[in-house]
């Protein structure tokens, strides 16, 4: 992993699990193809983590790997009062709200989390599999054009980044 300094007392360990050209052969061109694959960050005392999702999709012959879209995660300690809460039990406002809580056995904490797979998050494999459909850029325009609702955006590094500080955040709070 390389370590990325991000202010004075923060440090980023990221590294890259997918090669440039695996990210264009999946999910063709964009800035998921440059930006690293998993870090992990500290950020007020708790530990918190960025992973690319991707799986194999076995039905889509074209398309070997289904995803390309993060997730974020806050590792949450024993004396924390959402140790082992469910999500949906937590009042934690991030994007789209919380999708996921489990506990890490390797390093003994819970942890909560988010995914940008949502229905306005632009996945770098669907859209790869519209492009092959239909001219997916002039039906984007005029959709959007009609309904600015309807803009994918895709959720970069920078961005689940700042949504686990605010997870943070908000945790301290409700301590």
């Amino acid at each position: 992993m390389e370590e990325i300094k991000i202010s004075d007392s923060e440090f980023i360990k990221g590294k890259h699990i997918y090669s440039a050209q695996e990210k264009l052969e999946w999910f063709d061109n964009g800035e998921w193809v440059n930006e690293l694959d998993e870090i992990i960050f500290t950020y007020k005392g708790y530990t918190c983590e960025v992973k690319r999702i991707c799986m194999r999709e076995p039905s889509v012959i074209d398309l070997p790997m289904f995803g390309g879209y993060l997730c974020g995660y806050v590792h949450i300690l024993k004396e924390d009062i959402a140790y082992e809460m469910d999500y949906n039990d937590l009042s934690i406002d991030c994007h789209c709200g919380l999708t996921f809580s489990d506990k890490n056995p390797e390093i003994n904490t819970w942890m909560i989390g988010f995914d940008c797979a949502h229905s306005r998050d632009l996945v770098p494999s669907l859209e790869k599999i519209l492009k092959c459909i239909i001219n997916r850029k002039e039906l984007n325009r005029s959709l959007e054009e009609k309904y600015p609702f309807l803009k994918k955006t895709y959720k970069n590094l920078s961005f689940v980044i700042e949504e686990c500080k605010s997870i943070v955040d908000q945790l301290i709070e409700m301590n």
